[in-house]
């Protein structure tokens, strides 16, 4: 499983952090260190084998644009769905 990281972005500058890991110190930032706006929007995201970024964006599938593989909501790979077994 990979480690989701965030992506803090400022409304008010455009300035984009990418936080590797969402536990570390850095996350927890309330203001832009460019402008010091505090209205930030927070995004989950894990670096997908292929180096395309994937957003964590729902807690059950998400898929990578570049190579197709797919993550759930906390950063473990899937297989794909037509490999699933549909539940009676």
């Amino acid at each position: 499983m990979k480690t989701p990281g965030i992506e803090i972005y400022c409304r008010n500058c455009h300035e984009t952090i990418y936080v590797p890991d969402i536990y570390s110190d850095e996350a927890e930032i309330s203001t832009c260190p460019k402008c010091g706006h505090r209205d930030l929007f927070r995004s989950h995201y894990i670096i997908c084998d292929c180096g395309a970024i994937v957003y964590l964006t729902n807690h059950y599938m998400n898929e990578c644009m570049e190579c197709g593989r797919y993550y759930n909501g906390n950063g473990q790979e899937l297989s794909p769905p037509e490999a699933w077994e549909e539940d009676y």
